[in-house]
């Protein structure tokens, strides 16, 4: 006699004892568990497994999910119904595995814990993964036998998000699963567009602030890390809403952003110091962000020295001798660009971001290619900008030649 998994219609982690199988049994199961890899295989490459079946929702492959329950049986049972779904199953035998899983960077968002385990049960798995707040969102739905009002409220308020009692039927987990999912796309979609602008879809100031002051954080870690900040600003554009329209305007912001995208792009291995921990990085982390109207930051990350930004400006600078055509005009494009890089000077994110922002100013004062390691102390006493010239007045006309304000000193 020996304990098999066994299913009772759609129903799943049911129990029972049964004879050695025979030869011929063994043999079908075998043939049954071969379709079973087929039709996950064909899931990953996008196909149906069968007429009728919703799609799983996915960014780059295969939805991830944690399952946790002590019982080997029924956790191979449920692994092996949500493998033939389409789902990459991470399977672990108890709730210390299942935390530490869902804990680790890139960990599942969709988690299916039964309630008792040895080591932490599924409730105090919830207290741990909500405690932490510098990771994504993790849909969490508690199994267990447990049917009492009592046990579902207690479930629910230890941050699970759904509760299935056992034996749950496959085609309810599955879709109680896609709800999940759909909750965590729209959450995802959500944030996305709080943190980035809605015209160019670039990052916003809020996400910018962010990974500056994580940059200024690694700074003080690690002497040898250095990054800059490019402030970048249109010239005259104030004239092409006034001239052309806000529609045009809005085009050659979308444009602008674009080729900014392209000219920051930078050879990882050339843009990497070798002395810092930021050079066993996979990538630089450069980001382009629209802070609001026509101003622009590119934060530059894990630069070698202040060489490195200056090569980059020159090849906006360059990049922006080819016209832009908006509104069947082509026109041509000048932008005012300030320089901040990290040192001693520039102890915080706030210095950071306004010496970048007096260095852009500096440079349509004086048209010349304007950097600040250190911030002033004038700066910090007077916010006032410097005045600038008049470069928004003159007429409009469809071949644009003006002075350009960016200059390598």
């Amino acid at each position: 006699m020996r304990i098999v998994a066994a299913r009772f219609g759609r129903s799943i982690g049911v129990v029972c004892r049964a004879k050695p199988m025979p030869l011929r049994l063994n043999a079908h199961l075998e043939a049954r568990a071969d379709r079973m890899r087929a039709n996950r295989d064909q899931i990953r490459m996008g196909q149906p497994t069968r007429e009728g079946d919703p799609p799983i929702p996915h960014r780059n492959g295969p939805v991830r999910i944690v399952i946790a329950d002590d019982d080997s049986l029924s956790r191979r049972l449920i692994q092996r119904t949500l493998e033939r779904a389409g789902y990459d199953v991470v399977a672990v035998e108890n709730g210390c595995l299942a935390a530490e899983r869902l804990s680790s960077t890139g960990a599942p968002r969709l988690a299916l814990l039964d309630w008792e385990m040895p080591g932490l049960d599924g409730p105090r798995v919830c207290r741990a993964i909500r405690s932490r707040t510098d990771q994504p969102y993790t849909y969490i739905i508690l199994l267990t036998a447990k049917e009492s009002k009592d046990d579902l409220i207690a479930g629910l308020e230890a941050g699970a998000d759904d509760y299935l009692t056992k034996p749950c039927h496959a085609e309810e987990l599955k879709a109680r699963l896609r709800t999940g999912q759909r909750i965590l796309d729209l959450q995802d979609r959500l944030f996305y567009d709080a943190r980035h602008d809605s015209l160019t879809r670039l990052p916003n100031r809020a996400y910018f602030l962010d990974r500056l002051i994580g940059c200024v954080n690694h700074a003080r870690e690690d002497k040898d890390y250095r990054f800059a900040i490019l402030f970048v600003d249109l010239d005259r554009f104030k004239t092409i809403n006034d001239s052309l329209g806000h529609l045009a305007g809005d085009e050659l912001l979308t444009q602008f952003a674009e080729r900014l995208l392209r000219s920051i792009r930078r050879d990882d291995t050339v843009s990497r110091s070798p002395g810092s921990k930021a050079f066993f990085r996979t990538l630089p982390e450069d980001i382009l962000a629209r802070l609001g109207g026509d101003e622009f930051t590119v934060l530059l990350d894990g630069i070698r020295d202040g060489s490195d930004a200056t090569r980059i400006a020159e090849r906006i600078q360059n990049d922006l001798n080819l016209s832009f055509l908006i509104a069947g005009r082509a026109l041509q494009i000048t932008a005012s660009i300030g320089i901040s890089i990290s040192g001693a000077g520039c102890s915080n994110a706030e210095d950071m971001l306004r010496g970048a922002d007096a260095a852009m100013y500096r440079s349509k004062t004086t048209g010349r290619f304007a950097v600040s390691g250190e911030i002033s102390p004038s700066w910090r006493e007077s916010p006032e900008r410097p005045t600038l010239p008049n470069a928004a007045s003159g007429p409009i006309s469809s071949e644009w030649d003006f002075p350009s304000l960016l200059k390598v000193s």
